[in-house]
């Protein structure tokens, strides 16, 4: 009897990259490893991971539905399985397998690991930026932005605040400060923040920059309305990015 055909195995293996993803994405942010300390709950965990509140719910109970964490009453734990393999401080963990290339867009706060080397912005060719060092928290970085053609340049300084792999990269500079006859350095600066989190479907980057109210009145609109649309601008060619190298 010749059975009927179904696209069963086109759907399972064309899916099969979610729980892929969120294994990896549970595995890089060290949750096991969190678990093997105690069970915990949502906002717990939350918390100590720096999951977002509205995906933090999905993320762990698509674990869940993978039998990768087990849930009683709305507390989370490993199973036997996840608790030996891939808890970091145990000698069976297995996670250091899946490397680090897994997910491109965590590759993205890869910034803090380049030097002095030239940053070109893909496909529009405006500007290039070239760093005199590596990022280091604590330290100012400086460096050069060259515009389209070398008709001009203008300089980097920022002061980096925090670098947190694959989760954090912040730092605070003089936003819009592009006058050469003007003197910032006594202006309050702005924060900025990539954030990464991990979502059931992915990572997601969030990018904020905080702190404007403190800029002096005569500039504060313009310096928002510039660096939200230089922003911009930014979060599309780190998207051709990810594009590029998945």
């Amino acid at each position: 009897m010749t059975e009927a055909a179904t696209p069963a195995n086109i759907f399972n293996l064309g899916v099969g990259f979610w729980a892929s993803k969120t294994l990896l994405s549970a595995v890089e942010l060290g949750l096991f490893t969190e678990l093997a300390k105690g069970r915990a709950n949502l906002r717990t965990l939350s918390q100590r991971l720096g999951l977002h509140d509205r995906s933090a719910r999905d993320f762990l109970d698509a674990l869940v539905a993978l039998n990768l964490l087990e849930r009683q009453d709305g507390i989370y734990s490993n199973t036997k399985e996840t608790d030996l393999f891939l808890d970091r401080g145990k000698p069976s963990y297995v996670g250091g397998f899946f490397g680090n290339g897994q997910r491109p867009a965590l590759s993205v706060l890869g910034l803090a690991d380049r030097g002095a080397q030239d940053w070109p912005e893909p496909e529009r060719g405006q500007a290039t930026r070239r760093l005199d060092g590596p990022f280091v928290a604590g330290r100012i970085s400086r460096g050069r932005i060259t515009h389209r053609g070398g008709c001009g340049q203008m300089i980097w300084e920022a002061t980096v605040q925090k670098i947190e792999h694959e989760r954090l990269f912040s730092f605070t500079w003089h936003p819009y400060a592009i006058d050469p006859k003007v003197d910032y350095s006594q202006e309050p600066r702005t924060l900025v923040e990539f954030r990464l989190e991990a979502t059931p479907s992915g990572t997601l980057l969030l990018l904020t920059e905080s702190g404007f109210g403190g800029i002096p009145s005569g500039r504060r609109l313009e310096a928002f309305r510039m660096n939200e649309g230089g922003w911009t601008e930014q979060m599309k060619n780190i998207e051709r990015y990810v594009e590029t190298t998945s």
